[in-house]
């Protein structure tokens, strides 16, 4: 009986909020995380979203479509950088003593 070993992925690059796993051979894959399927039957690339920045991820595994052997996964996303800060306000004008409050917003949302 042929028993095919794990898949060993050729790539796997991350943004803030995503990973990329790409694998040489041209089959189709299932994808676990936390030892459930997350993508069923899915080809090369494939890409996992929603993942959260800055943030270390050793519960994926990849194993050939209908197959047992999975090979794991460890990976880090990336620090998502502040691009601007924009103030509700664009003036002010306090007479001394007085106080008021601004709020910041920190573009993009999710930067870390």
């Amino acid at each position: 009986m042929f028993r095919r070993v794990a898949p060993k992925a050729s790539k796997l690059t991350t943004t803030a909020t995503t990973a990329v796993i790409e694998i040489a051979q041209e089959t189709k894959f299932d994808l676990y995380k936390d030892n459930k399927v997350d993508q069923a039957g899915v080809p090369s690339p494939i890409t996992i979203n929603g993942l959260i920045a800055n943030t270390q991820y050793d519960n994926y595994s990849l194993a050939y479509a209908g197959q047992s052997n999975k090979t794991s996964l460890s990976f880090k996303t990336t620090v998502q950088p502040v691009t601007g800060i924009s103030l509700d306000k664009t003036t002010l004008a306090l007479k001394t003593g007085a106080t008021a409050t601004v709020k910041p917003t920190i573009a993009p949302s999710d930067a870390t």
